[in-house]
């Protein structure tokens, strides 16, 4: 190739840049920083590697000294990746086995040989590969270029890669092994970049060798943030380490790095020596490669736990069910992995090539960024850095590039990345005024910056969207799903928009059936909701969430809850799939007037699915839907429980009479008589009209005070020792009332399952508190004065299934109201005959009434919430068949023939079923 003169400036600008007086070579600076050392270790390369001194070793047969000398002159410099000796750039001389005395011939051959260099090389990579040794760009370049530094060149391909790439040249293919054929080729670029360069004065290569090095540093920098992203990305990093950085939440993340280092180096050891033993390797591969969640089960299993995880459970089970890998794949996937991992751990500057050959693998479907690069990132964080959905996002907006998730893509986006985090690493090591890598700190940033800082789509979308992106994929695909239904305008009431759980969750219901649903990512991995007929659906049962009522010769309709991976983008199989239940779902439901889930139906959004203009104005602007803030009366309350007699309102207003004169009540009563239900309609009354808040925490045996009031919390100390260091951390109860003294109305927490606790040893030093509003006490872990705020009220749940009131502690008892609930049939008859549901609830009561009178206890009863849905009729074998039977089994497990009266064949006919 021919190396224009444009080329040549600009090589020259972008040295200029670094240097700014730079004239020539022998700039001081330059000389210090780039071609010092590398002419020191030239002058020590032709003293200890001299020809006739390796020649006369070598007549010697003293091997081991031409290999201590060759290992002098590697490290020498730090030209080389020697990090881990044994697979590292000098990592040929480690290998178990290495005939001493035929390498030692090859590589004086290499070096000093007949014929030119190019011959040399290819005589070395004929041995190399004839003996199976390591085989690597690095190793022959690099003693060629330091005991000939006038006429060789050292290459590292990546650098190489990118340095070519900026000259424009499609000359040279860094692709697999070393070839003297591409040597040739870059020794004579270099030469000529010498001679475009002479009026500068180079000595030799080493001069070209530095200039083309810094400049493939330079060249990475050049816009990778524009000025404005530079100066929003910092303004953003600020708020980060400020608010989450050295949170508790945030010294939590900073420790799982640490212990993600330390299982990645031990877990691939492990593999390492297993696979040398002759073990099969498939379930370490899986298990300790892949990343998981921090949970008591992978640490004791020993999987490799990541802050970057994308399994919870076994990751076969994900994979195999949404249909990326056949069971029986699995030895050949795991060898695979094993196989990209080592490579990239053994020399980072195969990445390219590992990426490519990984990629291009029919079995490599499924494992994307997110699943391979938390093990690269552990191994080598100042080499790799973890590229998932969070940092992908990050990296795209702030580098204006648009990386997919495939690994193929994988080697720009981390180059892209390394390169930015150069370009601002000054910057966020003087804001975060820590030492922690500055790749953690990238990531963390991505976690914060996507998953906790307020997203660019506004509420309450952003409680179920992770990004703006994420919410016009879905808001699309919605707008696809209606017109397949046949659905063309917002008014249409067969459909409905709702925002159940707290608004965390989007479902589209047609007719009485969910069809499509989104979930917050908190609540589960699999977060799309989908709707298949079975036959069509290629996909495991593992993912089958609900299973809709059928006559004979009707198809197997199913919901299914997916990861987004595996929908985003919806097509092939699973789109035809889709598009053809959609199709019978219309035909099905079509002819229908209005879906009993209309009156919960959120119009702003079915609005927005057909108006691009509102849809851009609720992706930025917070929608008002009905909140806790707003009044809700006795009445609403009332008739929302379906309590709306004049004596059922006047037991209400006592309850709420009974919380607000002591403060805290406990809901009781047998499973299923609406308990948390009751507990968030009454405390939306409670706070209604007002500042005030809700918030709700769930007891179990294990929780304590520590959990609810203060405790003392290791954290990993940021003097960059790693040590450890215990701080005074606060619980829920203690958080909830500092933010209930910023307000003036009422606050309400609920501690649903309040029994399940231990309760003395939560509340400690509370029970005084609780009795005596007025009064503050010590605390016994920082020993500051607290007082619970009058604004605060408590309203707990017990499941008398669990634990009998009587079994209660006295004093408990003295301090809290007891409010009672038992199945209610008028309710439940109350309920149907307003939803107009058209289930013959006549003929369930009695069948109930038999059951608990055979129960004939009523802290066992079987309460009405089970029955209390729209599509009963949909249901009820299964809640009958999945959840009470299971349940009276269990009851009367010392007379078993109590329960074969109420198996499900038994009371359908009297259903009228």
């Amino acid at each position: 190739m021919v190396i224009n003169k444009e080329k040549t400036e600009n090589i020259v600008a972008l040295i200029k840049k670094e240097y700014p007086n730079w004239a020539g070579f022998s700039h001081p600076k330059f000389v210090k920083d780039e071609i010092d050392y590398k002419q020191s270790a030239a002058l020590k390369a032709r003293e200890l590697l001299d020809e006739k001194e390796l020649l006369l070793l070598q007549s010697k047969s003293n091997f081991e000294e031409i290999i201590t000398r060759i290992k002098k002159i590697g490290n020498a410099t730090n030209l080389l990746w020697n990090w881990m000796p044994a697979k590292g750039d000098l990592g040929i001389l480690e290998q178990a086995g290495l005939d001493k005395r035929a390498f030692c011939g090859a590589f004086i051959d290499l070096l000093y040989g007949p014929g030119q260099s190019p011959e040399r090389l290819e005589r070395y990579l004929n041995f190399v590969r004839s003996q199976s040794l390591p085989n690597k760009w690095t190793f022959p370049t690099y003693f060629l270029f330091l005991c000939h530094p006038q006429t060789e060149m050292f290459i590292k391909p990546r650098a190489m890669k990118r340095f070519l790439e900026f000259l424009g040249t499609d000359d040279v293919q860094f692709r697999g092994a070393p070839s003297s054929k591409v040597y040739s080729t870059i020794k004579q670029i270099s030469h000529q970049l010498k001679e475009e360069l002479k009026e500068f004065g180079p000595i030799d290569m080493i001069d070209i060798q530095s200039a083309i090095y810094l400049t493939n540093v330079l060249i990475n920098n050049i816009n990778i943030l524009t000025k404005e992203k530079r100066v929003e990305f910092l303004k953003l990093f600020r708020e980060f380490a400020d608010s989450y950085l050295l949170s508790p939440d945030g010294l939590k993340h900073i420790a799982s790095y640490d212990l993600s280092r330390v299982l990645a180096r031990k877990n691939l050891e492990e593999i390492r020596t297993f696979q040398e033993s002759g073990g099969d390797i498939t379930d370490l591969v899986i298990l300790k490669l892949l990343p998981y969640s921090d949970t008591d089960q992978a640490r004791n299993a020993g999987h490799f736990i990541s802050p970057g995880w994308v399994f919870k459970t076994d990751a076969r089970k994900k994979l195999e069910g949404v249909g990326f890998v056949d069971k029986s794949d699995w030895p050949l996937v795991a060898r695979n992995v094993l196989e990209f991992v080592s490579r990239c751990d053994e020399d980072p500057d195969q990445l390219q090539d590992a990426c490519a050959d990984f990629a291009a693998s029919p079995l490599s479907k499924g494992f994307q960024t997110g699943t391979l690069t938390p093990i690269l990132a552990a191994l080598h964080p100042d080499q790799f850095v973890l590229i998932n959905n969070k940092s992908r996002e990050v990296l795209n907006y702030f580098a204006e590039k648009s990386y997919q998730q495939s690994i193929a893509d994988y080697p720009k986006a981390n180059e892209t990345a390394l390169s930015l985090l150069k370009g601002v690493s000054e910057d966020i090591r003087a804001i975060s005024k820590t030492d922690l890598p500055i790749a953690d700190l990238f990531d963390m940033f991505s976690h914060w910056y996507v998953a906790i800082r307020p997203p660019g789509v506004s509420k309450p979308l952003s409680k179920i969207f992770v990004d703006l992106d994420e919410a016009k994929w879905a808001f699309s695909l919605l707008k696809e799903t209606l017109d397949r239904l046949g659905v063309i305008s917002h008014d249409d009431e067969r459909f409905a928009i709702t925002l159940p759980k707290n608004g965390r969750v989007l479902r589209l219901n047609f007719g009485p059936w969910l069809v499509l649903g989104f979930k917050n990512p908190e609540l589960t991995e699999n977060r799309i909701t989908l709707t298949f007929i079975a036959d069509l659906a290629k996909v495991d049962d593992s993912f089958v969430t609900f299973n809709f009522a059928r006559s004979t010769g009707e198809p197997d309709v199913r919901n299914y809850s997916l990861p987004i991976e595996m929908v985003r983008p919806l097509e092939g199989d699973l789109r035809n799939a889709y598009e053809k239940t959609l199709d019978y779902i219309k035909n099905k439901f079509g002819p229908w007037k209005k879906t009993i889930w209309r009156k919960h139906n959120v119009a702003v959004i079915g609005e927005a699915i057909f108006d691009k203009e509102k849809l851009e104005k609720l992706f930025s602007e917070e929608l008002t839907c009905q909140t806790q803030y707003q009044i809700y009366t006795i009445d609403q309350l009332a008739t929302d429980t379906f309590k709306d007699t004049s004596e059922e309102e006047n037991i209400i207003m006592s309850w709420l009479q009974s919380i607000n004169r002591k403060g805290q009540a406990i809901l009781y009563g047998p499973p299923g008589t609406g308990k948390t239900f009751l507990a968030e309609h009454l405390a939306r009354h409670l706070v209604s009209g007002g500042d005030g808040f809700v918030d709700m925490v769930q007891f179990h045996p294990a929780y304590a005070y520590e959990d609810f009031m203060q405790g003392i919390r290791p954290q990993v100390r940021q003097d960059g020792t790693g040590a450890l260091e215990y701080c005074i951390v606060p619980g829920r109860f203690f958080e909830f009332c500092r933010k209930a003294r910023e307000r003036d109305g009422t606050c309400v927490l609920i501690i649903d399952e309040i029994n399940r606790a231990n309760l003395a040893r939560v509340f400690g030093e509370l029970m005084y508190l609780l009795e005596y509003r007025d009064k503050d006490i010590l605390l016994s872990v920082d020993g500051a004065r607290f007082q619970i705020p009058e604004n605060v009220r408590i309203i707990g749940t017990m499941n008398t299934a669990d634990r009998s009131i009587a079994l209660v502690d006295h004093a408990l008892r003295r301090r809290f109201a007891f409010i009672k609930l038992q199945p209610d049939y008028d309710v439940l008859k109350r309920y149907h005959q307003r939803e107009n549901t058209g289930f013959p609830v006549d003929r369930l009561i009695p069948v109930l009434q038999d059951v608990n009178r055979s129960i004939n206890d009523s802290n066992y009863e079987i309460g009405i919430s089970y029955f209390m849905k729209p599509d009963l009729m949909d249901h009820l074998e299964g809640i009958w068949r999945m959840e009470i039977e299971p349940y009276l089994e269990e009851y009367f497990f010392d007379n078993p023939k109590n329960a074969e009266r109420f198996r499900w064949e038994q009371i359908r006919p009297t259903l009228g079923l």
